[in-house]
């Protein structure tokens, strides 16, 4: 059941932060942008969301001690969220990754990378820590919604993962046009 809530959690917590028009009016901001470094930004505005929007408790850049599977002669690590529930234990925490890139495909491959450094993460420092892990998840984004690999991403998810996972297309329009007049953009995201 923890995961089926989990994934329930941070999935409603994605939807409502895209449902949002001011979350709209940045993202159609940086959407329009050649600079593809908006992973930062998101980090702190999803951690702002789970906090007041979502009745969470959200940690940004959390030290953990990796057990070198995700990098040799890397032991020192950063999670880039955990997030408690109010309801959680008080140690209890998903640990997420998050992720930004252009194409689906790109970024599922990125986002499993991630998830290597999550499972990399030691017992004995989990054991000792104040935070425990309750579930890990990757939550990834990106910007070509039209493009072929969201489709075989979409696939992949399916069969491959045994717990829940989740691949969408948002429309993040914050303008009142008619649909064909509409120069507003489109995001994904990818949970797993």
């Amino acid at each position: 059941m923890t995961f089926v809530e989990d994934f329930n959690i941070l999935n409603n917590a994605v939807v409502s932060f895209l449902k949002s028009d001011e979350t709209k009016i940045k993202l159609q901001h940086i959407l329009t942008k050649s600079n593809h470094d908006w992973e930062k930004w998101l980090q702190v505005e999803l951690a702002y969301h789970f906090e007041n929007n979502c009745r969470c408790k959200a940690l940004r850049e959390v030290a953990a001690k990796s057990d070198q599977r995700y990098r040799i002669g890397k032991s020192s690590i950063y999670v880039d969220l955990l997030i408690r529930k109010r309801n959680f234990k008080p140690e209890d925490y998903i640990f997420i990754e998050l992720k930004c890139d252009g194409t689906a495909d790109t970024l599922l491959k990125k986002m499993k990378f991630d998830a290597k450094k999550l499972e990399s993460i030691k017992e004995s420092f989990l054991k000792n820590s104040e935070t425990k892990m309750r579930s890990y998840w990757c939550i990834g984004f990106f910007r070509r919604t039209e493009h072929i690999s969201v489709h075989e991403v979409k696939q992949e998810l399916k069969d491959g993962y045994t717990s829940k996972s989740e691949c969408k297309i948002y429309n993040i329009c914050s303008c009142f046009n008619h649909p064909e007049d509409c120069k507003c953009k489109k995001i994904g995201y990818i949970i797993f």
